[in-house]
């Protein structure tokens, strides 16, 4: 069966901050692209404050670099920078186009922040086609303002510098809600798949993509910020050999953001524990 797919980037907003020319408002990932294509590589606001000592000295307690950053990459890639308050990470990159953001890999890894700086020693890159590839990455960072990243990877270095969305187009600091991304979605993934959605108002979802059957839970996260944690599991319903992760399982994160036409973004990433492959989705509807 047909289904028509549409995805747009974090890349543009149309708030205040701008990271193109192009007026942009949305959010980001999320999990499912190399899941549901074999993907592969080749190629978590302020979170601190102040607190006084009891002598004439202060101290600055380790502020997250957590929040929601885009902008467009120093190889032209648009992209979407997702950070947790435990500094999970991911950069979810593709191409901007007439018909919006097309995904075409994931950046995954967790890094430690101090004194405005961030960097992570086990950083993969999964892109549409290949193996992972491992890679540092080592950046600056504004709490709920902006994120540069220098990802390198086989001796090439890349700059992602994005900022935050206008809190009206996405709020990081609010708990993310079930009844913004319940009911039936049409996705797709950084290989080209189609995958279908259909998330309960309980988060339990079911959905499908070329020979496996999908399932799991997509919840807001406890922290109560704006992201939701995500399982999922592979089934074949044929019993044959199509479904190459039948039987398999993946964890991640996905976020949700309203576009300027008031249709609604929904991004997907994660991996699965051996971080062995990894998957990006994105939809609108």
């Amino acid at each position: 069966m047909a289904r028509e797919i549409v995805a747009m980037p974090f890349a543009q907003y149309s708030g205040k901050r701008m990271v193109n020319h192009k007026q942009y408002s949305s959010v980001v990932a999320g999990m499912l692209a190399a899941f549901l294509g074999g993907c592969g590589g080749g190629g978590s606001p302020t979170g601190g404050e102040f607190v006084e000592a009891s002598t004439t000295t202060s101290s600055l307690p380790p502020v997250a670099a957590e929040g929601l950053y885009a902008g467009t990459a120093s190889n032209g890639r648009h992209f979407n920078t997702l950070v947790l308050e435990n500094n999970q990470y991911y950069i979810i990159y593709g191409a901007l186009s007439a018909n919006g953001f097309g995904t075409e890999g994931v950046i995954t890894g967790t890094g430690q922040a101090a004194n405005g700086g961030f960097t992570s020693a086990d950083l993969k890159d999964f892109s549409a086609i290949g193996l992972p590839v491992s890679g540092t990455l080592t950046g600056t960072f504004s709490p709920g303002v902006s994120f540069r990243a220098v990802v390198a990877t086989s001796g090439t270095a890349i700059t992602y510098a994005g900022a935050a969305p206008d809190r009206a187009v996405y709020n990081y600091d609010t708990p993310a809600r079930l009844t913004d991304i319940a009911g039936p979605w049409s996705m797709t993934a950084a290989t080209g798949l189609s995958a279908s959605l259909n998330i309960a108002a309980t988060g339990s979802y079911t959905g499908s993509s070329a020979d496996c059957d999908l399932s799991g839970t997509i919840v807001p996260r406890a922290s109560g910020k704006n992201v939701f944690d995500v399982s999922i599991r592979f089934d074949n319903p044929f019993g044959t050999s199509s479904c190459a992760l039948a039987g398999q399982r993946a964890t991640g994160h996905a976020v949700s953001y309203l576009l300027s036409n008031g249709r609604r973004q929904l991004l997907v990433a994660g991996s699965d524990a051996s971080r062995s492959v990894a998957t990006v989705l994105a939809g609108i509807r």
